[in-house]
């Protein structure tokens, strides 16, 4: 039996892959092929998640390198600025992984549960190791996926 799968505006949930770059700003990855977004929470143009409403949200990372080749990253929470300047700060890191193969292509995944309140944003920061990343192929996808629990 299927269950049958409406949108509603209670749903939050998004599933993104292909890191295409890196924002230096922030060491921010940017996913650009995005799978489904309900709620629209999730821009594929700089790799930020912003929550479209208050609640408790599961974060998943998927990242596949190649052999010899290693990986840092983080999931990050944003919240506004409070100075005359505007921007965001950084919050809080509440998930990492560290990971370096030598001899095959391999992947590692982590994940992080965090409360947001609207507005408040997480990215995966990732300094440094896009170059390592295998990006899409048949047995391997770096993904960043999240909902609202």
């Amino acid at each position: 039996m299927f269950l049958s799968y409406t949108s509603d505006d209670s749903r939050i949930a998004f599933s993104a892959s292909n890191v295409t770059r890196v924002s230096f700003v922030g060491a921010r990855a940017v996913f650009s092929d995005v799978l489904f977004n309900e709620g629209q929470g999730y821009n594929n143009t700089n790799g930020y998640f912003m929550a479209p409403s208050d609640g408790l949200y599961s974060f998943n990372v998927h990242l596949c390198v190649v052999s010899d080749g290693g990986v840092y990253a983080e999931l990050v929470t944003t919240a506004p600025s409070n100075d005359s300047v505007g921007g965001e700060r950084d919050a809080t890191v509440f998930g990492s992984t560290v990971f370096q193969e030598t001899s095959y292509s391999s992947c590692t995944s982590f994940q992080g549960l965090t409360p947001l309140a609207k507005g408040n944003s997480v990215y995966v920061k990732m300094p440094d190791t896009i170059e390592h990343l295998i990006q899409v192929s048949d047995y391997y996808r770096c993904q960043f996926t999240g909902m609202r629990v």
